[in-house]
């Protein structure tokens, strides 16, 4: 079992891993593990809460009644299964609503069809929920990090359910009938923002000191192996209580190194990340002029582009200095 196989993983001189945490949390996490990640707990309607996704149309906006698309045989068996499996687990409903989007497939990487619905038109006429996503500059807070636990979450939008009275609005059609979504559907612009709304609340009290998380992927960092082992432990504890649980064959368990969003993150890249830093912080980094000292232009031009340089002579504080320059 992962966690239990990473608890030898300490072999740091200056980490004093302590048998005692190791033993206890693991052993308690492990416990938690196995009921956090158990796939049928994630397909099963969730409660409402306070982040309930709300579908808010523009003054005006009246969403439109979509034909069904044609698909091929292979499709019609699997859109058969999607609606069987969707509405067992409450995920959809039958609807009189009179909006309607289409159902299309596209492959996934494992051959399997994925159903899309096409909210194309209806993402035109919704009012968008401004909350930022994380950027990649987020990442700088692994810095003197040594342990890492990537954690991704199972069903991910489908967690949300969708505020009663908006579930007409997103209502789509298929050959097996006239549906409505009661959680929140992958194709819906406003799903990113508001799915990353909830995980921030979820993990306020990690976030910027253990945690970064981005929509369903999670990453657990520190440089203690005891102070790693405590938060893995808590992490798993405020997924379960808030009834989000994990895909186990995504999840990593206290590693030296981890893919995170498809930047690797090691300490050696914490390192090289720190060195360029210090190569960008020091010479030759842009001066302020003076207007006192002799500048130096140069300037270079080909067919396709051109390019220009404004330096100074700084004297006895560091001889020729770049000031500014253009391409």
């Amino acid at each position: 079992f992962a966690l239990a196989a990473c608890a030898q993983s300490t072999d740091a001189v200056d980490d004093k891993p302590d048998p005692a945490v190791g033993t206890v949390l693991l052993s308690e996490s492990t416990r938690t593990w196995s009921r956090s990640s158990a796939p049928s707990k994630a397909t099963r309607l969730p409660p409402h809460r306070d982040w309930d996704c709300a579908v808010t149309l523009k003054v005006g906006a009246v969403p439109s009644r979509c034909r069904i698309y044609p698909l091929f045989q292979e499709e019609e068996q699997a859109i058969g299964q999607y609606i069987k499996e969707a509405l067992q687990q409450a995920y959809i409903r039958s609807s009189t609503s009179l909006a309607s989007a289409g159902v299309f497939f596209v492959k996934k990487r494992d051959g399997r069809l994925r159903p899309c619905v096409d909210y194309q038109g209806l993402n035109k006429l919704l009012v968008q929920y401004p909350y930022p996503l994380p950027l990649v500059p987020a990442l700088e807070q692994l810095r003197g990090a040594r342990y890492f636990t990537k954690l991704d979450l199972r069903s991910t939008y489908n967690l949300i359910q969708i505020k009663e009275v908006d579930e007409w609005k997103i209502a789509f059609s298929t050959s097996m009938g006239h549906y409505e979504y009661l959680v929140l559907p992958y194709s819906l612009a406003t799903a990113p923002s508001t799915f990353q709304v909830y995980i921030n609340e979820v993990h306020r009290e990690f976030l910027g000191r253990s945690v970064v998380a981005y929509i369903n992927d999670i990453l657990i960092y520190f440089p203690s192996w005891n102070q790693h082992v405590r938060d893995v432990w808590a992490m798993l504890q405020t997924l379960l209580v808030n009834h989000l649980y994990c895909k186990a064959e995504k999840c990593e368990f206290h590693c030296k190194e981890v893919n995170f969003l498809g930047i690797k993150c090691t300490q050696e890249v914490d390192k090289a990340f720190e060195e360029l830093k210090n190569a960008f912080a020091t010479t030759p980094v842009l001066q302020q002029p003076d207007p006192k000292r002799p500048f130096l232009i140069e300037v270079d031009a080909s067919d396709i582009g051109v390019g220009a340089g404004l330096s100074q002579h700084m004297g006895d504080r560091g001889g020729l200095r770049p000031i500014t320059h253009f391409s």
